[in-house]
């Protein structure tokens, strides 16, 4: 039902200097990828392992709630001894967690039939970031499934953040 659809092309706008706070620049036309690449993924989606990542999601905010103090001090020695040096490699590690942020809504609609005709750049208040164009979301018939491919990008940053805080206690 969902093979083929495409998200109307919005009408021309004349141009207004706001139009410079936020504009989007397309990269790639993901869907032959995601096409070939989401059934080595099919797992993601099944009950057992979302059962298994709740799990590990409700035990890493119980422990790094009750850590916290820790990992702030750390935070505030870093700085202290490193400075503004962690900026770069802050900012590389920032575009890589919204990059897999955007995967995850992409694979998602792609796990239940949509077509995802963009990945690009975006600049909103000239901050820099990523988009995926995941309008056909909208042609999704239950409400669950297009829940699941708007939560997807949270979900996949929790999840990177309790990997990350596992491996660092």
């Amino acid at each position: 039902m969902l093979r083929g659809t495409t998200p109307p092309k919005p009408p021309k706008r004349k141009f207004n200097p706001l139009h410079l706070l936020f504009f989007r620049i397309p990269l790639v036309n993901p869907d032959a990828w995601l096409t070939q690449h989401v059934d080595k993924l099919r797992w993601l989606w099944t009950r057992s392992f979302g059962l298994l990542l709740s799990s590990l999601l409700a035990v890493s905010v119980v422990v790094g709630w009750s850590e916290r103090l820790t990992w702030m001090n750390i935070g505030q020695q870093l700085w202290h001894y490193h400075g503004a040096s962690l900026l770069l490699p802050f900012i590389l590690l920032c575009a890589l967690v919204v990059s897999l942020h955007e995967l995850g809504h992409a694979f998602t609609l792609k796990h239940y039939g949509g077509v995802v005709p963009e990945i690009g750049l975006l600049l909103m208040c000239l901050m820099p970031g990523c988009y995926t164009n995941t309008t056909d979301s909208y042609c999704l018939v239950q409400r669950r499934q297009r829940a699941l491919v708007v939560g997807a990008g949270l979900l996949c940053q929790t999840t990177i953040w309790a990997i990350a805080f596992g491996a660092g206690n």
